[in-house]
């Protein structure tokens, strides 16, 4: 295809040529009305660019280029890379600084990440320092409970429920001091047994258990109280110690008692608790736990009538 001098001035490709050149040049001659321009003459369009040899040679250059049918589609929008030559300050003008824009952008996204992450991680940290110290607390919860159950003093309570339950008159008639000192003697005396026979305190909440259960089946009365925990304290020996041999005639001296009233004491024992000796670590702990429970309720009823 063969394009004209006057075809070539006027496609729209060159009108928007000239659009951008009238915006660029404020004193140019030529004048844009929407997509019409009017110009007075080519010299006169020369003149206005600077250097018309120049200019000229780059109009000659664009028509002839024009023979390879790369003005077929007269659409700004299509040009190709010689079409673009003419507008290519007009663009790179332009992409730095969508370049910055994205740049800026990808660094205010990773400094927000960067943020979000210090936050998520300090979070984190407390988080962990909580369960820490909850942890810790727990742990020294539990310690002061396990050192609690090797004191006499922790189970003085339960004791006392069994005579109030089962001899509630020697409660009623006689002093809370004198009943205390009683239940203390005898708490001692069965931790004394324990520590003989090289067996730890933490059995002793075991033979508390099987004197309440003991109680639980037969009951019991003041006068009954001591030999109950003694027997208890025996049969424990027996059955953790395994091997530990209880003498009954020196423990009977101990106590002013001889060994048969002690055999006698022992088997109405195993009796009273049905020969049921074997008791887990969860019985226990439930134990102990009751025993907690009602010693606070216990304190607070004192407090309340105090």
């Amino acid at each position: 295809m063969t394009m004209t001098i006057s075809n070539f001035f006027s496609s729209s490709w060159w009108k928007e040529f000239f659009y951008h050149y009238e915006n660029n040049n404020s004193n140019s001659k030529f004048k844009a009305s929407g997509n019409d321009l009017n110009y007075t003459s080519f010299d006169n369009f020369l003149e206005n660019i600077g250097d018309s040899s120049s200019s000229h040679s780059l109009l000659v250059n664009s028509i002839n280029n024009s023979n390879s049918n790369q003005f077929v589609n007269s659409d700004f929008n299509s040009f190709t890379e010689n079409d673009s030559a003419i507008s290519t300050p007009y663009i790179f003008n332009q992409q730095p600084q969508e370049e910055n824009y994205f740049q800026n952008e990808l660094i205010i996204d990773q400094q927000l990440e960067k943020q979000q992450q210090n936050v998520y991680l300090i979070e984190k940290q407390q988080q962990q320092q909580q369960q820490q110290q909850q942890q810790q607390q727990q742990q020294q919860q539990q310690l002061l409970f396990k050192e609690s159950t090797t004191d006499t003093s922790f189970y003085i309570y339960r004791v006392l429920s069994w005579l109030l339950t089962h001899d509630p008159f020697y409660v009623m008639d006689n002093d809370n001091q004198d009943i205390n000192n009683l239940i203390n003697y005898c708490l001692e005396c069965v931790k004394t047994i324990l520590e003989v026979h090289e067996i730890p305190a933490n059995c002793l909440p075991i033979v508390i258990f099987y004197a309440d259960k003991f109680v639980s089946r037969c009951g019991i009365s003041n006068k009954q109280l001591f030999n109950l925990l003694l027997s208890s304290s025996v049969a424990t020996v027996k059955f953790y110690g395994e091997t530990v041999l209880v003498d009954l005639k020196n423990l009977g001296k101990y106590f002013n008692l001889s060994a048969k009233d002690l055999c006698y004491m022992e088997r109405l024992f195993y009796t009273g608790v049905n020969f049921e000796l074997y008791v887990n670590n969860d019985e226990i702990n439930e134990f102990l736990v009751s025993l907690e429970n009602e010693k606070q309720t216990y304190i607070q009823n004192q407090q309340t009538l105090d």
